[in-house]
């Protein structure tokens, strides 16, 4: 039953990965003034982004955040608070945008750079407090309360854990092996 919605995914992907691999991104640093992807300031890159960032439809956004991420990683968290704020929401009515966007462009970009997933979600966060708890379900648990291994220095010997036999016949030994 869900293979349409698959299907859809799938074509949505590489329409938008096709559209990004014709250098769209590049054309607009270029006509924000820099000579290239790299060499643009974070200015630069950031109007290039915007400009098509509001051309762009839902799965168009989400890939473009995520070639974004990858070409300029040190802008991971501006380049997820200017797709959260340049997206439009589905109903004119409403301020907020439906959380399967958000987690779309969120997960992008963790994907485009994991190393940066806190920076990138607090950036969400800062961005758009009203998505809040969209924000917030995507978050990974805190190990801080995870099961921690127990560290020993020496190798377990289960001979170091016997407890001395318990017999009227045997005195106690003072150290607690036979």
């Amino acid at each position: 039953p869900s293979a349409p919605l698959i299907n859809e995914a799938i074509q949505n992907q590489h329409g938008a990965a096709a559209a990004m691999a014709s250098g769209d991104l590049a054309r607009a640093v270029r006509a924000a003034g820099a000579s290239n992807i790299e060499t643009a300031t974070p200015d630069q890159f950031l109007r290039a982004l915007d400009s098509l960032l509001v051309r762009s439809n839902q799965p168009e956004k989400c890939a473009l955040v995520a070639r974004a991420v990858r070409a300029r990683p040190d802008l991971a968290d501006r380049i997820v608070a200017a797709a959260l704020t340049a997206s439009r929401p589905v109903r004119g009515h409403s301020r907020e945008l439906p959380c399967d966007w958000v987690e779309c462009i969120i997960q992008a970009a963790i994907a485009a750079d994991p190393a940066a997933a806190d920076e990138i979600i607090n950036a969400a966060l800062q961005a758009a407090p009203m998505l809040r708890d969209c924000i917030q379900a995507m978050q990974p648990c805190p190990r801080t309360n995870a099961f921690v291994q127990r560290y020993s220095i020496s190798p377990i010997n289960p001979a170091n854990f016997v407890s001395p036999p318990v017999s009227p016949e045997q005195p106690p030994t003072t150290t607690n092996r036979p």
